[in-house]
């Protein structure tokens, strides 16, 4: 199911995984009449401390925004919130959230929470997940060849997260121009540790409905096996002229089974989508050198 909002259109959708119960909380709501909050947070510190996480910093980067607060603000008015329901307890959680005013969008993340956005060319990541391997390349600490076996897990590790004590350095995008028939998406590394950018491009290539698309894109996730929660928010700008696209098909549940997708494919789509970015990277390719043909020209001529 997909909710409206002026020329854009919204949809969510969560699932437990394999685990017992799910630390994932996924916000999608009007903040007034010309602006829209997507968020997913991602709890951790145990199956009831995770989801109380997750819950209150959602609930409190809500309440601070419709109270006139700004994103960057807002998030660590919630990361106070999380570390003051703690109580001791070891508890945090991340965040990933976007607000959408008219055809522009801010985004701010803490942790491994992901967004993305369409552009010409597909689906880009726009955040940086904030885990010891991704810091560690950043500030230049990371060992050449990387993280190996032996340090994997650590490096995986959250090196930012909500409820982690003190001010939390929260990463600002935008605000980014929304493109006439594209995608802004947020989702939880339950998502995005089992399907690659492209992965998850295939799939909106096959939706126009945000709603459809968020259900897809986590029984794809369920499909590939995630081994965790796994959360999405989709923000949707239909094109004017939309191209006809197949229904999804869907087996039937059986008791106790997740359940598998069949998509339709649609070569047509993907095929002009291919042709397009062919294009555009050979215009990239011709500009600069019909440039520097001119200019050895105007050399050769003045000798």
């Amino acid at each position: 199911m997909s909710t409206p909002f002026g020329p854009y259109r919204s949809g969510h959708h969560t699932h437990e995984g394999p685990r017992d119960t799910n630390q994932d909380t996924v916000l999608s709501i009007a903040l007034s009449e010309d602006r829209w909050l997507l968020a997913v947070a991602d709890g951790m510190g145990g199956l009831e401390e995770g989801e109380l996480a997750s819950k209150t910093a959602l609930g409190t980067l809500y309440k601070s925004l419709l109270g006139g607060a700004d994103l960057v603000p807002a998030v660590q008015e919630a990361n106070r919130a999380v570390e003051q329901e703690a109580q001791g307890r070891q508890m945090g959680t991340t965040l990933v959230a976007a607000v959408v005013s008219g055809t522009r969008a801010e985004i701010v993340n803490v942790g491994d929470s992901r967004a993305y956005q369409s552009d010409l060319l597909g689906l880009i990541q726009i955040t940086q997940d904030h885990t010891m391997a991704y810091e560690a390349e950043r500030d230049g600490s990371l060992p050449f060849g990387g993280i190996d076996d032996e340090s994997g897990r650590w490096g995986s590790a959250l090196a930012r997260y909500l409820g982690s004590g003190g001010e939390i350095q929260v990463d600002r995008f935008g605000p980014l121009d929304l493109l006439e028939g594209g995608w802004l998406l947020l989702c939880s590394d339950g998502l995005h540790g089992v399907l690659s950018v492209d992965d998850i491009d295939s799939v909106l290539v096959e939706h126009s409905d945000p709603g459809e698309a968020a259900v897809a894109l986590v029984e794809e996730a369920l499909a590939r096996k995630t081994g965790d929660n796994v959360s999405v928010a989709l923000f949707h700008w239909p094109d004017s002229s939309p191209v006809q696209r197949p229904s999804v098909q869907r087996r039937p549940r059986s008791s106790g089974s997740r359940g598998e997708k069949i998509l339709i494919s649609t070569r047509k789509n993907r095929s002009s989508r291919k042709v397009l970015r062919l294009a555009f990277r050979t215009f990239l390719i011709l500009i600069p050198l019909a440039a520097a043909l001119y200019f050895l020209r105007d050399w050769a001529l003045s000798l």
